[in-house]
């Protein structure tokens, strides 16, 4: 019986780790995603000062940027 919690707690573990991973390295894509997204509303912003390029200046940056801030304070206050 011992055996198969131990067994049950390293298979947690390494979903965990695949899970986390995947977060990792979906993290630096994202990221560069939404600096290109970034600089792409902020010029459109400039031009063309209309209320779309608000609008998805906010969609597409604010947000994602916020998520990925709290992932990262996420990760370095329970990882590091």
């Amino acid at each position: 019986m011992d055996g198969v919690g131990f067994l049950d707690r390293a298979l947690q573990g390494g979903a965990l780790v695949w899970i986390f991973l995947f977060c990792l390295l979906a993290y630096i894509p994202l990221l560069v995603l939404v600096a290109s997204y970034a600089l792409r509303d902020l010029m459109a912003l400039y031009l063309y000062r209309n209320r779309r390029a608000v609008v998805n200046l906010f969609l597409f940056v604010v947000i994602p940027s916020i998520a990925l801030y709290r992932f990262n304070a996420w990760f370095v206050r329970e990882i590091l």
